[in-house]
């Protein structure tokens, strides 16, 4: 099945990224990583670019495991417009909290964000449940698995993304 458009944007994105990333060396690389990671010194692009970057392979996967399933199915259902709509909150919230959490807190630095996909997640965990059943995943088990890990691990990123999805269930985005 092909993907929807934005998902496969995406994807390249995050793919992409991650392998020119890892094809750098020395200044290159550490000049990548300062524009494309949010931290103290970082410029307000990297509000936006953190989501993209992923220097880890687990984040990678996990992200591109949901925007592969998740992404697609919501896109699939409720059209492009309003599943661009739906990940541009995701961005900003997160980006939101992840800034604020930065701004407290100098030793900490953001890439590879799992906002967006806490997005996705949480918003299908209340719109619409079945979708998530559909693709053998408990929909009442994610946005309490979320909040979990986004205190335990102080990942403020994951609970604006989080915060979004559901808003975006109660604004009926």
């Amino acid at each position: 099945m092909l993907r929807p458009m934005p998902v496969r944007v995406l994807l390249s994105a995050n793919i992409g990224l991650f392998a020119f990333y890892h094809l750098q060396a020395g200044p290159s690389k550490i000049r990548l990583s300062k524009d494309f990671t949010l931290q103290p010194e970082s410029g307000p692009q990297a509000l936006l670019t953190y989501h993209f970057l992923h220097k880890n392979i687990v984040p990678l996967a996990f992200n591109t495991a949901v925007l592969f399933t998740v992404g697609s199915s919501l896109c699939l259902a409720n059209g492009n417009a309003r599943f661009v709509r739906l990940l541009a909150m995701g961005a900003a919230t997160s980006s939101l909290f992840a800034a604020m959490n930065i701004r407290n807190d100098a030793t900490a630095t953001q890439c590879g964000g799992l906002g967006l996909s806490a997005t996705m997640i949480t918003y299908s965990a209340f719109a619409c449940p079945g979708r998530l059943a559909a693709l053998n995943m408990a929909p009442a088990l994610w946005a309490p698995l979320f909040l979990s890990y986004a205190f335990y691990c102080n990942d403020k990123s994951v609970l604006g993304g989080a915060l979004a999805g559901y808003t975006a269930f109660l604004l009926a985005l």
